[in-house]
């Protein structure tokens, strides 16, 4: 993940994590844009500037759409969630907290983001509902903890063995073709099958090749020749 790689600083990764895993949502060109935007905003020292609660500017009672379903607004209600969450947790892992699954952690920790939130963040914060997949957080999850090329790492309260598969679109495909998934939606109970598959294969890892297999199912469905690399 390029953007995480910017920053050293383990509480700025953070919070450039969050902002990149809100808009994981449609092409990577336009995700990229748009995420170049709102860093410049931010500045060099992204954790500081959520923690001193700086506004960012929109126009009107909830600001333009700047990417596709999401206003200012709610950008702004997103960020100062974040800030809310670091002055209160000290960083955004050790509100993960310790009782439960992956699963069970998660859907705390977002309910628990959501409610620093000043207003509805809409689906820049995912929901934590018990049938949901969970795609964008568990890929935050995938860049905090495991520690590569790829992923920057830094989390140590959860080790890569806990990680479960951020299912999207082209990857439950890519499983359904090959019967590693029986389930009809690329539902919670879908990633779990596909977690379980792939933790037989690796124990220690069994995220170890979702970006792999996620570039190559985004390489076919768009007929790329070469995938295109957040």
């Amino acid at each position: 993940m390029g953007f995480l790689h910017r920053y050293p600083d383990p509480l700025d990764r953070e919070v450039v994590g969050m902002v990149v895993m809100a808009h994981a949502l449609g092409r990577v060109e336009s995700i990229r844009a748009t995420l170049d935007s709102i860093l410049r905003e931010l500045g060099p020292r992204p954790a500081r500037f959520v923690m001193e609660g700086c506004p960012l500017a929109h126009g009107g009672k909830e600001g333009p759409r700047y990417y596709r379903f999401f206003n200012r607004s709610m950008l702004s209600s997103f960020l100062a969630g974040l800030g809310r969450a670091l002055r209160t947790w000290g960083s955004l892992e050790q509100g993960l907290g310790i009782e439960g699954d992956t699963w069970q952690k998660v859907d705390s920790w977002l309910r628990s983001l959501r409610a620093f939130c000043p207003s509805d963040p809409g689906m820049l914060l995912p929901r934590a509902l018990s049938s949901s997949a969970l795609k964008r957080p568990m890929l935050f999850l995938r860049w905090m903890v495991r520690s590569d090329a790829i992923d920057p790492g830094g989390w140590t309260l959860l080790r890569p063995a806990e990680l479960a598969i951020p299912l999207d679109t082209h990857l439950f495909r890519w499983a359904r073709e090959r019967g590693l998934i029986t389930r009809r939606q690329p539902d919670r109970a879908a990633a779990r099958q596909l977690t379980d598959f792939f933790r037989e294969l690796v124990p220690d890892d069994p995220c170890r090749y979702d970006f792999s297999l996620a570039q190559l199912g985004m390489h076919r469905a768009r007929g790329q020749k070469t995938p295109a690399i957040l």
